[in-house]
């Protein structure tokens, strides 16, 4: 490297560390390494790596994927007993035994203590009445439950 190049890679160094806001202890290895990166001299400095932050996942649009967006369909005891109303297994009186049979018949099997307070919620609601009545067996009452409006 001729004496005139490598005066002017001085002052290129010189300059790009003056015109960056480097802190006065750190000028020297600015100036250190803007001159190897001017002078091609750079070396590689297996610790020194690009910041980068995390990576993120492209999502796929609904129409990239080919296929409809599906919505979730909710299958607690609620959403079942729902289903029976609109069906009009509640158009009659049911008990609490009935109703878990009927479900047993489709395929849900939930014990009362998960039906019972689905029904309650739905009386409360006002989707369903209900009734304590007399149990068929003779013992005791049991509550009865009915659409509300038939």
């Amino acid at each position: 490297m001729k004496d005139e190049e490598l005066q002017l890679l001085l002052k290129r160094a010189v300059s790009v560390v003056e015109g960056a806001q480097v802190p006065d202890e750190l000028k020297s290895a600015a100036f250190a390494k803007a001159f190897d990166t001017l002078s091609g001299e750079a070396s590689v400095d297996s610790t020194a790596r690009p910041v980068r932050g995390p990576r993120k996942r492209a999502r796929k649009s609904a129409d990239a994927k080919g296929s409809k967006q599906r919505t979730a369909k909710a299958s607690g005891p609620k959403s079942l007993i729902s289903e029976l109303i609109v069906e009009g297994q509640f158009d009659d009186w049911q008990a609490l035994a009935q109703v878990q049979e009927i479900l047993r018949v489709r395929g849900y099997t939930l014990r009362q203590p998960a039906i019972s307070p689905a029904l309650l919620r739905l009386t409360q609601e006002k989707a369903l009445v209900r009734e304590e009545r007399a149990a068929a067996d003779g013992r005791g009452k049991q509550w009865m439950y009915r659409k509300r409006g038939t």
